[in-house]
């Protein structure tokens, strides 16, 4: 039953992870595409904020990218 219960808990985070993955990609790939400014800044944040928390580096980067366009 242990083992049951170890092997749902993986599933369930791999499940997760990998849905949260293709979600950043999407909007990674609004940020390459969209002409709309506002669009761009929204996507953005939401990279930097969701990256923030699994990849800290990765999402200062964004966020510093974000704050450029935003003052521009």
């Amino acid at each position: 039953m242990r083992k049951l219960i170890v092997l749902f808990l993986v599933f369930s985070f791999l499940h997760g992870h990998a849905t949260k993955k293709s979600y950043l990609d999407s909007v990674a790939h609004v940020v390459d595409t969209t002409k709309s400014i506002r669009e761009k800044i929204a996507s953005l944040y939401i990279l930097s904020y969701e990256y923030g928390l699994i990849q800290p580096e990765q999402g200062i980067k964004y966020g510093f990218t974000c704050l450029k366009l935003a003052q521009s």
